[in-house]
């Protein structure tokens, strides 16, 4: 009993708002009716609760901070994978310079080579060739090479001993490799002047004539 009494209840609280709108169409007066109608109309307005639309300041803060982190990673990454590029782009072309350079002085009697220096660009050499006995000419002339942009030998070795330079050039006719100061194995290691870490090192012997690169992570 307690139930359907409850259920009376709610159905006539719900219906409250209709029953100045039923009474004047009971009654047959129109002016009745619209002015029920108004008020319903004000009634269900002021108790909707209105729609949100947009976005809120708080959404709006953190879609742009997750744009800017997204950004930043992309940016990075990028920058990394060019400078890798940009490094092994660079000892390809030394190592073949090393090989035209070879070539060239099994054409014409002439000592052609590279210069390398700690922390500049490599040069080409090339002197006169005397004969067998004599060799190269000591006074060289040399020429900045274009092998690669902001990229210089951070450290030089030869045969494990640090030097701050070092030739490699070519006697002809055969174009035998050798080390000014002697020596018998050189190890460069190139780096990237704006990201230090990004290198590439180029061991060359001497009496094989063998070249290789590798990685060197610091």
């Amino acid at each position: 009993m307690a139930d359907g009494n409850a259920g009376n209840f709610s159905e006539q609280r719900s219906a409250a708002p209709f029953q100045p709108l039923l009474a004047a169409y009971r009654g047959r007066s129109s002016h009745a009716a619209h002015s029920a109608s108004l008020k319903l109309f004000l009634e269900i307005s002021r108790n909707r609760r209105p729609q949100q639309k947009g976005f809120t300041l708080i959404e709006i803060v953190i879609v742009i901070a997750i744009i800017i982190i997204i950004s930043t990673l992309g940016v990075g990454s990028y920058s990394s994978i060019n400078n890798n590029l940009a490094i092994d782009f660079f000892a390809d072309n030394f190592i073949s310079k090393l090989h035209s350079t070879r070539v060239s002085t099994q054409s014409q009697p002439k000592c052609l080579g590279l210069r390398l220096q700690k922390d500049a660009e490599v040069k080409a050499t090339e002197s006169a060739y005397k004969n067998a006995r004599t060799g190269c000419e000591k006074n060289k002339k040399t020429t900045t090479l274009d092998l690669g942009k902001n990229i210089v030998a951070s450290q030089i070795l030869l045969d494990g001993i640090e030097t701050e330079s070092v030739d490699i050039f070519f006697e002809p006719p055969a174009g035998i490799m050798k080390f000014s100061p002697d020596g018998k194995n050189i190890e460069i290691i190139f780096a990237l002047v704006t990201d230090a870490t990004k290198t590439r090192t180029v061991t060359i012997e001497k009496n094989t004539g063998k070249i290789a690169v590798s990685l060197r992570l610091k």
